[in-house]
């Protein structure tokens, strides 16, 4: 058991499944990089995730940054340094240093117990 825990920590993809929000933590699906599926309250994330686009960076549109809520994600995936955020309407990838919102320390809460990712 203590063998799974230590192997969450060291998740390449992480595919979290948002069902509501609430103030404290989001129910959750967690698909390790061992393909072990986890459930449970998923804490360290915003109410707002923001993507900033780098300013030393050439762009084409007017967007400078996108806030997307929580309660619009679909998915998440974290493939770090890479994170896909998808929604309805579009996917936003970029590395993570570019995201606001998202804690560099995600805690799911499990009935096993608290696994940090």
């Amino acid at each position: 058991m203590m063998q799974s825990r230590r192997l969450a920590l060291t998740v390449a993809g992480l595919a979290c499944l948002l069902i509501s929000i609430s103030s404290a933590a989001i129910p959750a699906y967690v698909l390790t990089n061992t393909r072990d599926v986890l459930s449970g309250s998923l804490s360290g994330l915003g109410e707002m995730l923001r993507l900033n686009r780098p300013v030393d960076q050439p762009f084409v549109g007017p967007d400078m940054q996108f806030d997307v809520p929580i309660e619009l994600i679909k998915q998440i995936t974290f493939d770090f340094p890479r994170v896909i955020v998808e929604t309805a309407t579009r996917t936003l990838i970029a590395p993570f240093s570019a995201f606001a919102g998202i804690s560099e320390l995600l805690t799911l809460d499990t009935e096993s117990g608290a696994v940090d990712l």
